[in-house]
């Protein structure tokens, strides 16, 4: 069995002059990105393995969590691609991924993350909010197997549900 939990990075600053990827993570992200952390941390589904996109705001949201669930930063897996691609993109990450890994965290950005939980979620939802938590089991010994066939249970938090 593979659990894979898919999040919408914590709310970001408004944009400024610089690039989007250098937006920051606002207070209300780190609240919203703490709660997810504390209710992971709480369950039976602890990630061993973080893949972020290099964003700041993701990034940021990515290490709150790690340190939160005792991962070295040093272990989460930086990828441009969740930032610039789309679901069919973060599906061929999660094939990628080591099999000795049970619980998977991936943190990015929509349109991409909700469509991937889409992908897994029948009926779908409206779309991930930020920090939106998308949590999915699949029967399967191998992340390469991953299918919406195997999916064994899906269900969507939103920040508001975990206080």
């Amino acid at each position: 069995m593979k659990t894979l939990y898919l999040l919408r990075h914590g709310k970001a600053e408004a944009g400024s002059s610089g690039s989007d990827a250098d937006r920051q993570l606002s207070a209300k992200g780190e609240k919203q990105t703490r709660l997810v952390s504390t209710w992971i941390e709480n369950g039976n589904h602890v990630p061993r393995k973080i893949i972020s996109s290099h964003a700041s705001r993701a990034y940021t949201t990515a290490a709150i969590l790690a340190q939160q669930l005792n991962i070295p930063l040093e272990e989460i897996d930086i990828q441009k691609a969740v930032y610039h691609g789309d679901a069919l993109i973060l599906k061929e990450l999660i094939e990628y991924t080591d099999d000795t890994i049970e619980v998977l965290l991936i943190v990015g950005h929509n349109p991409a993350i909700s469509d991937l939980a889409n992908f897994f979620f029948q009926p779908t939802i409206d779309g991930l909010p930020t920090a939106g938590l998308a949590m999915l089991t699949f029967e399967m010994n191998s992340w390469r197997s991953i299918d919406r066939k195997r999916v064994q249970s899906a269900v969507v938090y939103f920040p508001k549900m975990l206080k």
